[in-house]
């Protein structure tokens, strides 16, 4: 007699990252253009309004290239919608490893809660 358990969930698929062009955006093949659903990273170049917020937005940015360099899960944020103002993909990202990148980045003090109408993150205040 064979028995036969609950399947296995199937696997999400894993995107591969083309490049990360700041702290919550990044390119891939796949979708094009996506911005983390959740999350608001400082600014970068002359999008900063000071050096304090370029510099964090730096360190938002190599800490997603680095947990993004396997590749992604994306899942669509539960109402949310599915694509910004500007034609990006809205998504919440997990690394290939499962981490969500984009709370590992809130934890880290490298984005905040990204929520609709309110005024961004002053991050040029110390």
């Amino acid at each position: 007699m064979l028995l036969l358990g609950a399947l296995p969930a199937a696997a999400e698929p894993v995107y591969r990252v083309i490049s990360v062009y700041d702290g919550d955006g990044f390119l891939t093949r796949e979708h094009g253009r996506v911005r983390f659903a959740i999350t608001a990273a400082p600014e970068i170049n002359d999008l900063a309004r000071c050096k304090r917020e370029h510099d964090a937005g730096i360190r938002a940015r190599d800490y997603v290239r680095a947990r993004t360099s396997d590749g992604v899960i994306l899942r669509p944020e539960p109402g949310e919608r599915d694509v910004d103002p500007h034609g990006r993909l809205l998504r919440h990202v997990f690394a290939a490893d499962g981490g969500d990148i984009e709370q590992e980045l809130i934890d880290r003090g490298l984005a905040v809660r990204f929520i609709h109408g309110a005024r961004p993150n002053d991050w040029c205040r110390p």
